[in-house]
C-alpha cells in the first residue's frame, strides 16, 4: 500500500506522511501484526526488519512491540533513502 508523498512534522518532529501518523496516532506500541497493518506492510516483511534491526522493538513477555517511535523512524529513514 503506498500512501501520498505530503509529509507533516508530528509531535516527535519527524517527518511522516498525515495518513499514517493517523494510524499510528492511538497508541504507543504495537504488536507486529498490528504493526504491519498500520503501516501497510506485510507480517513477514515487518518481521524480517525487526530481526535484522532495521527496526527497534522489544518483548513483553513472549511477545514482541513495537513502538510507536521506532516505526515512525523507520518510516522517515525510508523516505530519506530515496
Amino acid at each position: 500500500m503506498h500512501e501520498s508523498a505530503t509529509l507533516s512534522s508530528d509531535a516527535d518532529g519527524i517527518r511522516v506522511d498525515p495518513a499514517i501518523l493517523a494510524r499510528l496516532a492511538y497508541k504507543l506500541a504495537y504488536t507486529v501484526p498490528q504493526a504491519a497493518e498500520a503501516i501497510g506492510m506485510g507480517e513477514r516483511t515487518l518481521w524480517a526488519l525487526v530481526r535484522s534491526g532495521a527496526i527497534r522493538s522489544y518483548k513483553v513477555g513472549a511477545s514482541r512491540r513495537i513502538s510507536r517511535a521506532a516505526l515512525l523512524e523507520f518510516i522517515e529513514q525510508q523516505e530519506n533513502a530515496g
